[in-house]
């Protein structure tokens, strides 16, 4: 194995997918399957197929590339489309998450002139202030879209828990199932989709998802098997399918005091240094510019993340029971945060345990 690596748990991988399944079908829930925790690897792509999910989903049109174009899989965008790659979108993407009625027009032309009928999923504010249009403008602005050729408003949908930190309940859900009511009786349609948010949304799945709720987007959930909201395990999912494993480059004693005119550090900032007394430090091969080193966790709970540079984490292993060498492995759990940055970085192996 070449370090560091990310390895996957595809037995568990699967799993998790299955137990999702299930639990979306006996609610009458869709999922699309969020794959921009793992970049869209095609091995795991095709395991979500495999498991039965229509639908897949991701923020970065690189990753939505990556997904073979299958018989009756829809490649949804979730960030909010840019005009400037309209084209694009349409090209790659089957359905895209949208706010701007000028970006929504921008969209329809590029679809007519490639002769395609592209969905739109219209994002609804309610609370967490990142992405959607105001309640009291929902009708309105349907109604703009259901003018564009080229362009079918599939439903509308809603984010939670990314920017505001506000999460969904029962009750802001409903309002989305009354926005969805109003513009269905407005206009004289039905809407195919009402996306209630991501994997914060799903720890209502079992009791207390609103009626009129069908669809939910989720990463968190299959990858790590925790909700968004309150960070708790459902269904008896996987959340080791992921390990983060390092090698150690330097192991000294040292003093845990930096010594000499202090200054900022390379990320330009003035570090707090505690004197704890000699210690016992590794070097590890990984940075911050492959991972926030806040959100990665030693398997051996008696090592402890002293700091990072660009390239190096260091580790305090004076108080471990193992007696740690150069070239030793160190492995780490990781959660959204961390995999995120971990499967973005080409400096990171990725390899898939069978």
């Amino acid at each position: 194995m070449k370090y560091p690596t990310l390895t996957i748990d595809t037995t568990k991988f699967k799993q998790n997918l299955n137990k999702v399944y299930i639990m979306a079908k006996e609610n009458g829930v869709t999922i699309s399957v969020v794959t921009k925790g793992f970049c869209a690897l095609p091995e795991l792509t095709k395991l979500c197929i495999e498991a039965g999910f229509c639908d897949l989903a991701d923020s970065r049109l690189e990753n939505l590339k990556k997904i073979d174009n299958h018989p009756g899989i829809r490649k949804w965008l979730l960030r909010l489309p840019m005009i400037s790659e309209a084209k694009e979108v349409i090209t790659v993407a089957d359905i895209s998450l949208n706010s701007e009625i000028d970006t929504i027009q921008a969209l329809g032309t590029e679809a007519v002139k490639l002769g395609k009928c592209h969905g739109v999923v219209l994002m609804i504010e309610l609370g967490d202030l990142r992405e959607g249009i105001l309640v009291q403008d929902a009708v309105a602005i349907a109604g703009e879209i259901l003018k564009i050729n080229g362009i079918k408003l599939l439903g509308i949908g809603v984010n939670f828990n990314c920017f505001g930190g506000i999460i969904p309940t029962n009750n802001n859900l409903k309002q989305l199932v009354c926005v969805a009511a109003d513009i269905e009786r407005t206009y004289g349609i039905k809407l195919d989709i009402i996306s209630g948010g991501n994997s914060g949304s799903a720890y209502l799945l079992e009791n207390n998802l609103p009626t009129g709720i069908n669809h939910l987007r989720l990463g968190e959930v299959v990858l790590l098997g925790k909700e968004t909201s309150f960070q708790h395990q459902l269904w008896d999912l996987h959340t080791d399918i992921f390990t983060l494993h390092t090698e150690i480059i330097e192991l000294k004693e040292k003093p845990s005091m930096p010594y000499g005119e202090s200054g900022l550090d390379a990320f330009g900032e003035k570090p707090i240094h505690v004197d704890k007394g000699p210690m016992k430090r590794a070097i590890i091969a990984c940075g911050r510019q492959d991972v926030n080193t806040d959100k990665i966790i030693p398997h051996d709970e008696q090592i402890h993340i002293i700091g990072a540079s660009s390239d190096h984490i260091l580790l305090d292993v004076t108080h471990t029971d193992k007696d740690y060498r150069v070239g030793d492995i160190v492995t780490f759990k990781v959660n959204y945060a961390s995999l995120l940055s971990l499967s973005t970085s080409v400096y990171i192996e990725k390899m898939l345990v069978y």
